[in-house]
């Protein structure tokens, strides 16, 4: 079994600190602070230095294109492949501008012989038509894997700081799918998309292969879905072997400490495969854009990644991953070289004083789509460890979408290690009753309440309590909260008094008004957005 050494989090603080002491407005390069502090973190260096970087390019083929899946023939991953041995392909040009090696690996082409200048790392000549049987033996899968964590520690050997991953296999994105949906545990409709091009015929043959496929290999199935021997089963039964190899390089990068840039949703996919096989292996990997494919935001989700750039890009080989590089630069110049406060007259930035979270309250209060939300789980994620963070959720779904949306939430949170307790009615019982489930102490809780707003909504228009009673039942629940948990970070609404409200509406805010002066008036600190 192995075990993933977590990375250096004092490094990753001082890089943070020095990102903070440059004379600009505090995490105002965004995720690039955040990105550039784990690559330090990972080399255990606050002198970043990713010059000596490579895209390593798992080629094979996928036995499933014998049923229609893909626009193109299984010829066009040999043709493709021997570009990238020329150096003549799309990621091929795009490496050489952002001065990045070109590693391409025949891990499974259907062909005698590896095209020259691609390395030959041939498991087999492309995978099984699982339509019909297993893609791959585990053994077979394995011998993937594992070419892919050699990949890596031979680039560690060389110096390689810094790996992007591509792939090129004809009909690896239903592979990709089979894989997504049954470790996520979606259906097919959720993750099917077109792909390099399908009309609409062969779009919904597509999602009936795919549908099938998860019947298939996943129905009467012992093995916890999250397990890695579930992982493994799915990867041998569905394939790919671009996918296994790509697997063992985000492996190989957590063991060889280099940070691993994941590129579209084949890519994703082998992400989530080695996260599923070795838990831990996500902190060592970097989204680098969020591609057209529908399953690839539900994978960044669950493995709590987010990506840079969005820009509908579904070229493949590697070129998202690639075009990272060029912003890493860019930021890393400034990180380097740039106006340090000390040097200027202007006094330097502060953070928001999250200390003050140590066994107290907070109320955010803000109108919709103000941020109120996000700065709660950046406070809640800074001062507590995964297994500490409860979020309470207090919205009742209405129709599919809000049953959807509520799910995607859940896997996001998941993510960033959040336990979910859904709670629509009497909060503060479902808290203390998720705690004696599990023999957990409430006083080593964080407690995130999402939101005020919802818990009001549910009082006054579900069961129909008056207002004078809904503003004693949110507050004291809240005020319990309080008493019994670590933390506690409260979210709310404030909505803006408009004419066109009806009567029910207006006193609907009027009561969350009430409720939040009284959240105020109790909390440590409360934050107005």
């Amino acid at each position: 079994m192995i075990q993933i050494d977590p990375f250096n989090k004092n490094k990753y603080d001082e890089i943070r600190s020095r990102w903070d002491s440059i004379a600009k407005p505090l995490d105002s390069l965004g995720r690039f602070e955040d990105i550039t502090a784990r690559i330090g973190a990972i080399h255990d260096s606050d002198d970043i230095d990713i010059r000596k970087r490579a895209v390593i390019i798992m080629c094979a083929d996928n036995g499933i294109v014998e049923e229609g899946v893909s626009q193109s023939g299984q010829e066009v991953t040999a043709a493709v492949a021997g570009w990238m041995g020329r150096r003549e392909s799309s990621v091929c040009r795009m490496a050489k501008a952002a001065h990045a090696d070109i590693i391409p690996v025949d891990i499974g082409i259907n062909s005698d012989v590896s095209p020259k200048g691609v390395i030959d790392r041939k498991v087999m000549k492309g995978t099984r038509n699982f339509a019909c049987v297993p893609a791959m033996t585990e053994d077979e899968c394995m011998q993937a894997v594992d070419a892919g964590i050699d990949m890596v520690c031979d680039c560690s050997v060389q110096g390689y700081k810094l790996i992007a991953t591509g792939e090129m296999g004809i009909g690896n994105t239903t592979t990709s799918s089979v894989l997504a949906a049954a470790l996520l545990g979606l259906d097919a409709s959720s993750v099917t998309g077109r792909g390099a091009g399908l009309d609409n015929d062969g779009y919904k043959k597509k999602a009936q292969v795919i549908k099938d496929a998860l019947d298939r290999y996943c129905n009467d199935v012992s093995y916890d879905r999250k397990s890695p021997e579930f992982a493994l089963h799915m990867l041998s039964c569905a394939g790919g072997l671009d996918i296994a190899g790509l697997a063992g390089v985000f492996i190989g990068g957590a063991i060889c400490h280099i940070p691993i840039i994941i590129d579209g949703f084949i890519s994703a996919a082998a992400a989530l495969i080695a996260e599923r096989l070795v838990p831990g292996a996500k902190n060592y990997m970097i989204a680098s854009h969020i591609g057209k494919e529908p399953g690839m935001k539900y994978i960044l989700d669950i493995l709590g990644l987010e990506p840079v750039i969005d820009a509908k890009l579904s070229l493949g080989e590697g070129t998202g991953a690639v075009m990272l590089m060029p912003l890493l630069d860019t930021a890393l110049s400034l990180y380097s070289d740039g106006l340090n406060f000390e040097d200027t007259t202007v006094e330097q930035y502060q953070h928001y004083d999250t200390d003050l979270l140590g066994g107290q309250t907070i109320l955010i209060i803000g109108y919709p789509d103000s941020g109120k939300s996000a700065l709660a789980e950046k406070l809640v994620t800074e001062i507590s460890a995964p297994d500490e963070r409860i979020y309470l959720a207090a919205m009742i779904p209405y129709g599919q979408e809000g049953i959807d949306r509520i799910e995607r939430h859940r896997r996001q949170r998941e993510g960033k290690g959040f336990i979910t307790v859904e709670a629509p009615f009497d909060i503060c019982a479902a808290v203390e009753g998720y705690a004696a489930e599990r023999s957990a102490d409430m006083k080593n809780m964080t407690l995130l309440v999402e939101c005020v707003s919802n818990i009001t909504a549910n009082e006054m228009f579900e069961r129909h309590t008056d207002r004078k009673e809904t503003v004693i039942k949110v507050c004291e629940d809240i005020r319990r909260l309080s008493d019994k948990v670590k933390n506690l970070v409260i979210v709310s609404n404030h909505f803006a008094k408009e004419d066109g409200f009806d009567k029910e509406t207006a006193e609907y805010a009027d009561t969350l008004d009430e409720i939040n002066d009284i959240l105020s008036g109790f909390a440590d600190k409360t934050i107005r957005l």
